[in-house]
C-alpha cells in the first residue's frame, strides 16, 4: 500500500479547495507555496521553487486572507511528500486562526451536518490500521 493511499484511507476530514496567498516558515526561511486545499486538521500545498521538505519536519503555514488583513497561522508537521505536493498535519492554532479556519471550512463545505460531524472528530484520537 502506498503512503498516499494510506493517508487517504485515514482521512476523516473533508478537504476543501481554497485559493489564497500562502507561505510556510521553516526557521528563518519563508517559502511561498500554492495552497491546494485545507481541512480542520491540515492542508495540502505545492512547492513552487524547488524547495525540499521532509516528512516529520516542523513548519508554520500562513494563509493570507482578506488582502493580507487576516492571517491563519498553523503550526504544522509534514505528514507526507509526493513530488512537489506536501501534506501538512496541523499541530497548533491560535484562537483567531482556529476561528477563521472553522468559518472558512464551514462555508466551503456547504453541509452543516457534515461540518458538525467533523468538529466532533477533532477531539478524538486517530486510530491507524495495524500492518499485516
Amino acid at each position: 500500500m502506498s503512503e498516499t493511499s494510506t493517508a487517504s484511507e485515514r482521512r476523516r476530514f473533508t478537504r476543501v479547495p481554497f485559493d489564497t496567498q500562502a507561505q510556510i516558515t521553516r526557521g528563518d526561511q519563508v517559502i511561498k507555496v500554492i495552497l491546494l486545499d485545507l481541512c480542520l486538521q491540515g492542508a495540502l500545498i505545492e512547492l513552487v521553487n524547488g524547495e525540499i521538505l521532509n516528512r516529520g519536519e516542523q513548519v508554520r503555514l500562513e494563509l493570507l486572507l482578506d488582502g493580507l488583513e487576516t492571517v491563519i497561522s498553523m503550526e504544522s508537521e509534514v505528514a507526507y511528500v509526493q513530488g512537489k505536493n506536501i501534506g501538512l498535519r496541523c499541530r497548533a492554532l491560535d484562537l483567531d486562526s482556529i476561528t477563521h479556519l472553522r468559518r472558512l471550512v464551514e462555508l466551503n463545505l456547504g453541509d452543516a451536518e457534515l461540518f458538525q460531524r467533523e468538529i466532533a472528530l477533532l477531539g478524538q484520537p486517530i486510530v491507524l490500521p495495524v500492518p499485516t
